[in-house]
This record gives structure tokens, C-alpha cells and sequence, in this order.
């Protein structure tokens, strides 16, 4: 057998179902792997650590599973295989800082990104400012062999999820599910239209329209991401 060892190392808010079905494949030929994934997916792997982080902005736990990837990652030779696994939320969840940076330096550019709306800014400045973006991680793992399951596109990762989710629990899941959404919708809605709009009213001199279409970007992000 030409593979000696097989690792498998990722982060991202989708990548615990990825890394459940290749424990699943590989068995007992799966060495050990390492993922950072998003805190609160109660998410428990045999062969695999998990760390939980927090999203959209990175934390200590972000940086220490980020530390524990690298770690197995450089410990892959020659005669070893690496299956990396990353998905949307990456960004946040799988960080370490540039040599003389701090976490504290970076998440200032994530908040500034939240603040005024721009997923750009984390996209466009992030990747200079750490030390494992843009691929940097393919250079830890040389020499082992490489195998790199990306899952980038956000709508069809989701439609997976609740595929699986239906395959196990059967069709009655997505009226409950439905149901969920309604009720968190309506939330939400009364949150906005009531209390933000009480408190503009209240405590400054600001039109509601004018406060709605300033913070429309930053919700807009928000939503979006799930965050």
C-alpha cells in the first residue's frame, strides 16, 4: 500500500457533514484529523477533534484550532494523504495571525466589514493579515499527497444539508421546519419594526427611514450569513 497515513484537516460551517461521511469511508484507514467548526453545532466525531469557534468574528478557540490543523498537517510525509475539507465561514473560523499581528488586529477588520456591510473587506484585506489564507496551508502539508474538497457555493450546500436532514427524519421535518422559519421571521419583523424603531424614536432626532436605509447594508450581511 502506498498510503502510510491519512489526515483529513478543515474548517467551515458545512465541513462536520464532509468530515462525518469521509470517517464513514475511510474507517479505520483514517490516522487522525483536525476541523474548526462553527460554535453550537454540537457536532462529535470519532477519529476526528473538533473545535468549536465562533462566527462571522474568529476568536481564541479560532486561533487554537487553527494552531492543531497545522500542527497534524506538518506532520504528514511523504508517503501520507491529506484530505482538505473548507467551506463557507472559513474565514473566521480558521485563522492565525501574521507574524506580529494579533487576533485583536484582525478582528477589527471583521467588525469594520459587519459595521458597514462589506463581505470585500474580509475577502480583500483577511488574506494579508494571517498566516494560513490563500492557500497557504498547501504549503504545510507538502510533501504528502493532497485531496481538496471545497464546498463554495453557499445555496446548494444548504439544499445538501436539508436533504440529509429529510433522508433521516422524513418529509414531516420541513413543516416543522417551515413552521420554524415562520415564527422566527415574525420575531425578527417585530424586533426591527418595534423596538428599532422605539428606540430611534425615542433617543434621537434621526428620521426612522433615514436609521433603516443606513443599516440596511450590515443587516443585510447579517441575515445573509446566518449570523
Amino acid at each position: 500500500d502506498e498510503i502510510e497515513h491519512i489526515y483529513v484537516i478543515g474548517a467551515g460551517k458545512a465541513v462536520q457533514r464532509q468530515a462525518s461521511a469521509l470517517e464513514d469511508i475511510l474507517g479505520d484507514r483514517l490516522t487522525a484529523g483536525a476541523i474548526n467548526v462553527k460554535r453550537g453545532e454540537g457536532c462529535s466525531l470519532r477519529r476526528i477533534e473538533v473545535t468549536e469557534a465562533a462566527h462571522p468574528v474568529p476568536d481564541e478557540r479560532s486561533v487554537a484550532g487553527a494552531r492543531r490543523i497545522i500542527d497534524l498537517a506538518r506532520a504528514a510525509g511523504e508517503r501520507d494523504l491529506v484530505f482538505t475539507l473548507f467551506s463557507d465561514g472559513a474565514s473566521s473560523l480558521f485563522t492565525l495571525p501574521a507574524p506580529g499581528l494579533t487576533l485583536d488586529d484582525i478582528r477589527q477588520v471583521y467588525f469594520l466589514a459587519i459595521k458597514y456591510g462589506s463581505q470585500r473587506v474580509i475577502h480583500q484585506v483577511i488574506p494579508y493579515l494571517t498566516a494560513v489564507k490563500c492557500g497557504r496551508i498547501t504549503a504545510q502539508i507538502h510533501p504528502a499527497r493532497m485531496v481538496h474538497l471545497i464546498m463554495a457555493v453557499a445555496p446548494i450546500g444548504v439544499l445538501a444539508l436539508i436533504a440529509a436532514v429529510v433522508a433521516d427524519f422524513g418529509a414531516g421535518i420541513l413543516l416543522l421546519l417551515l413552521k420554524y422559519s415562520v415564527v422566527v421571521i415574525v420575531g425578527l419583523a417585530l424586533h426591527v419594526i418595534v423596538v428599532y424603531s422605539s428606540a430611534v424614536k425615542l433617543f434621537t432626532k434621526q428620521r426612522i427611514g433615514t436609521f433603516f436605509k443606513g443599516i440596511r447594508p450590515a443587516q443585510l450581511i447579517a441575515f445573509s450569513s446566518g449570523s
